[in-house]
């Protein structure tokens, strides 16, 4: 009964009526096209404004070669609190950038480089993983947040084996919410935080991520 339901959605995927596909064939098409586009997708997100009144609080830091790595939470009323990496490096008004994990166990561990713990070390060799590393050593100040429900923002035990993206994905639309747009709330949220940083050139912002993270950078 499952092969012939996924059979018969392969089947009609390619017959789906997509009302917003672009049909144009130059530049000037194409930016009036994803202005439509952009603004029916922000309607369909819903609001994901991040919250006006916030505080940090500094869970550690620690002092490395070449830059400083500050383990932080944000913490708002009526939301749940955020753990983000800021990671500094020995310079003043540099370039900020975002950087976004994707789905994985080590959350935002591994964007960061926290090869001091367990089996994060081997998941940064198979997938290039740490990439905020890899932006402070270049001279950016690198926000790395954690997202739900990846890393410490979710309890994989408690899944019993299933997917924590796709479980919480049905959990929320249950109580008339959207994980992306939570997690794209959290995404301002973080760059708030950047861009509140006094050695952050605020002209000069940047994003990016690999796999989920991808996803929501085109956010």
């Amino acid at each position: 009964m499952l092969k012939q339901a996924s059979d018969d959605l392969v089947a009609a995927m390619p017959k789906a009526k997509l009302s917003m596909l672009f049909k144009g064939q130059s530049a000037c098409e194409f930016s009036a096209w994803e202005k439509i586009f952009r603004a029916k997708l922000n309607s369909l997100l819903g609001d994901s404004s991040p919250p006006a009144h916030w505080q940090v609080a500094e869970e550690d830091s620690t002092e490395l070669a070449d830059h400083t790595r500050h383990a932080l939470l944000l913490k708002a009323n009526g939301v749940a609190a955020q753990p983000i990496y800021l990671l500094v490096p020995k310079g003043l008004k540099v370039p900020g950038v975002l950087c976004v994990p994707g789905h994985g166990p080590y959350g935002y561990d591994a964007i960061v480089g926290r090869r001091d713990l367990p089996g994060v070390a081997e998941n940064i060799d198979k997938l290039n993983y740490d990439y905020g590393l890899q932006f402070v050593r270049r001279g950016y100040v690198v926000a790395a947040p954690c997202m739900v429900p990846f890393g410490r923002r979710v309890d994989r035990e408690a899944y019993r084996g299933n997917d924590p993206c796709a479980v919480t994905f049905v959990r929320m639309q249950a109580l008339g919410k959207l994980s992306v747009t939570e997690n794209l709330r959290d995404l301002r949220w973080s760059l708030d935080l950047l861009q509140s940083q006094a050695t952050v050139d605020t002209d000069r912002l940047g994003c990016a991520g690999l796999s989920y993270g991808g996803r929501m950078t085109t956010s």
